[in-house]
């Protein structure tokens, strides 16, 4: 389990103490994976008196009883500030701006994800709304991996790449309001790759992990690493979506956190050479030698939606669509990188926030079985056997089985 912050509510740093109010939380990218799992963190915050969720899709995976949905484009900049106003949308204090759409291009991207963060925060104050703070999710994009390769381990006094880069748009707008005299703060985190259990969402590498999985098992194929050699060896970090939620929280509920950017993961650091192998024994899989592909291509074509499909048939899982669930450029960016891809944490755990305790092995266990819990892909200890048989396949490449432990990198 990931562990919460030690911050308490009666701290002389938490501004919830100062008037006893309740806070009133708006989350957008409600149906993405960051503000799924926040929004639930949220909700079990005592501090929190309300929840809005933002999306152009339904909500799914909350307890929408609890949640005020609000359905918003928030590319358009008066429709944002018409329907906030027509709703009456005034008690909004904590901003949480975690919408993201993927264009694939650096230009387009600032004008859609800047475009929404600005739209967003404009919209609340036309309608009234009492803003306190604005956090918004970044990454370690912010330092150029991107770009090509970058030293390691990232610190947040790294100097910027040259642009374009959006998060330095969305950062410098907040930087520009505060000084123009804006009453709100901002703080912003910036993990790499985010684990957790999600649809379709871009920057979850566990959906893709999973389903990859399921494909090779069911044509009887081993589970080969299809990314770099370079990445396969490369030493790497991810954070888990709950202690995002938890870091995110902390950030945005204490003083000493205000106007500041922070590096975050589980606090371990993996190879996936070592990490391979025992997501091929949770599938009850043999490892192969290493494959190069694009998954983007692979995983695309006409014969794994015709296969997805009889496995959702076979196994009862839930009927999204192939193209809705996994998100296969990511997942070749990810296991492509041109270098190592780990941050240093320190300033966050110098900030009060010490739940950086999770380990990244026994998480992807964890997120494979909770998919399998929902669903989303078989459960293969407790279902049919697959499509095919099993295979054996030697050579090099991987390790036979399991049993090497992770990389721990200080």
């Amino acid at each position: 389990m990931v562990a919460p912050s030690t911050a308490t509510n009666g701290s002389s740093s938490d501004r919830s103490d100062h008037k006893g109010e309740k806070f009133v939380a708006l989350c957008t990218g409600a149906t993405g994976i960051s503000s799924i799992h926040l929004v639930r963190r949220l909700l079990k915050d005592d501090r929190f008196g309300k929840v809005y969720g933002v999306s152009r899709r339904d909500l799914y995976d909350l307890p929408v009883a609890h949640v005020e949905h609000v359905k918003l484009d928030l590319l358009d900049a008066q429709k944002v500030k018409d329907e906030l106003k027509s709703k009456d949308i005034k008690d909004v204090t904590h901003l949480y701006q975690n919408a993201f759409v993927f264009s694939g291009d650096d230009v387009k991207d600032i004008e859609i994800n800047f475009g929404m963060h600005k739209n967003i925060i404009e919209g609340l104050e036309a309608a009234g709304s009492n803003l306190q703070h604005v956090y918004f999710n970044s990454g370690g994009k912010w330092y150029g991996q991107a770009v090509g390769p970058i030293k390691t381990p990232c610190h947040e006094s790294d100097p910027r790449h040259m642009p374009p880069n959006f998060y330095y748009n969305m950062q410098d707008y907040c930087e520009e309001r505060r000084a123009q005299g804006a009453k709100w703060t901002w703080s912003s985190l910036r993990p790499n790759p985010v684990a957790g259990v999600s649809r379709g969402s871009y920057m979850n590498i566990t959906t893709s992990v999973a389903l990859y999985a399921v494909i090779c098992k069911e044509l009887n194929l081993p589970l080969r690493f299809p990314g770099s050699d370079f990445t396969w060896n490369a030493v790497n970090d991810v954070t888990d979506v709950d202690l995002l939620s938890d870091a995110t929280v902390h950030l945005s509920t204490h003083k000493a956190c205000e106007n500041q950017a922070y590096n975050i993961n589980n606090g371990d650091l993996f190879r996936w050479k070592e990490l391979w192998p025992k997501i091929a024994h949770h599938f009850g899989m043999e490892t192969g030698p290493n494959l190069h592909i694009e998954l983007v291509s692979m995983m695309g074509t006409p014969d794994k939606k015709q296969l997805w499909d009889k496995i959702v048939k076979k196994y009862g899982l839930i009927s999204a669509g192939w193209d809705e669930l996994a998100t296969w450029p990511f997942a070749d960016f990810v296991f492509n990188q041109p270098s190592d891809w780990f941050q240093n944490c320190n300033k966050l755990k110098q900030a009060g926030f010490h739940g950086m305790l999770v380990d990244t092995d026994k998480m992807y266990i964890r997120l494979f079985k909770e998919m399998a819990e929902k669903k989303m892909i078989p459960d293969y200890a407790a279902q049919a056997k697959p499509l095919g048989g099993p295979v054996k396949v030697e050579g090099k490449g991987t390790p036979a089985m399991p049993g090497a432990e992770s990389a721990s990198i200080e």
